[in-house]
């Protein structure tokens, strides 16, 4: 993976996160429950009409800059100056079922400027097909996946800090009996990295039957600056695209979400802003 602004990680932009559509799963098999339902009013979701994936969108953008997202969905591949699409699953083991895009204002065209304003965040997951073998796997065991985490984050409305990690997703599990997902993001501090950051969500309600989740998160910030460590609340929202099947040795399902977090420290009472994106797969996938 490469992120376009830094060498170690990963540029994630995908020409196909635009387009609108309607709800739905596209038909998949349904196990026998209808799933529980995920609360998560800070995302749009919705299934797209121009390839019938999952999208979770978080939008930030302001009227003024509806003539620059129009530009990111248009068929020249040259975003508008002073703009970059920052993240680019071309060519990783994403590429055939997942897109993701996270459109920036940054502080020049150079590949490594930092991004200042985030605008638009997207992921398109592949539909889940509920099903192992034909059967429902309502209560057929826990699935694991790994991969990565980006967040850009402001401390007190100053200029924003990026954190990235190619592993930061460091561990998710799926369960299919309790009909939860649970998960752990991390970023720190290095080369393309700013900012130490840490998730860490318990049994959020995860849909079995059309393979979403999410629910409320806190994020921990580690003030790189000083020595406060501050923590606010917000919001996740998750999918699951493939299928259990087992193939290869591994499950065929991969994962992608976003999360945004707004709110103050409760012991400094300072201000933290956050928004991130987050995918992965069977931790043997790739091998």
């Amino acid at each position: 993976m490469i992120f376009r602004m830094f060498a170690v990680c990963a540029a994630i932009a995908l020409a196909g996160c635009g387009g609108g559509g309607g709800n739905g799963n596209g038909g998949n098999p349904e196990p026998a429950t209808p799933g529980k339902t995920i609360d998560t009013p800070a995302f749009a979701t919705y299934q797209t009409d121009h390839n019938g994936r999952n999208r979770i969108r978080r939008d930030n953008s302001t009227p003024q800059d509806q003539a620059i997202l129009a530009k990111f969905e248009d068929a020249d591949p040259t975003g508008p100056a002073g703009y970059r699409n920052l993240l680019d699953l071309t060519d990783t083991i994403y590429d055939d079922v997942m897109t993701i895009e996270v459109i920036a204002k940054v502080a020049s065209d150079g590949g490594m400027a930092p991004a200042e304003r985030i605008l638009r965040l997207t992921v398109d997951q592949t539909p889940f097909t509920a099903a192992r073998a034909g059967a429902p796997v309502s209560a057929d065991g826990k699935y694991y996946l790994r991969g990565a985490n980006f967040v850009w984050a402001s401390l007190d409305g100053a200029p924003l800090l990026t954190g990235a990690n190619s592993d930061g997703l460091v561990n998710m599990e799926l369960d299919f009996g309790k009909e939860t997902a649970s998960l752990r993001l991390e970023t720190g501090v290095g080369t393309g990295s700013d900012v130490r950051t840490e998730m860490t969500a318990t049994d959020l309600p995860f849909n079995i039957r059309t393979g979403a989740y999410g629910g409320d998160v806190t994020l921990t910030v580690w003030d790189p600056t000083g020595t406060d460590i501050l923590s606010a609340a917000g919001s996740l929202r998750g999918a699951v695209g493939g299928t259990p099947e087992f193939a290869g040795g591994r499950h065929q399902m991969t994962t992608g979400g976003l999360y945004t977090i707004s709110g103050k420290d409760p012991v400094t009472g300072r201000q933290v802003d956050a928004n991130g994106v987050f995918f992965g797969a069977d931790p043997n996938a790739g091998e």
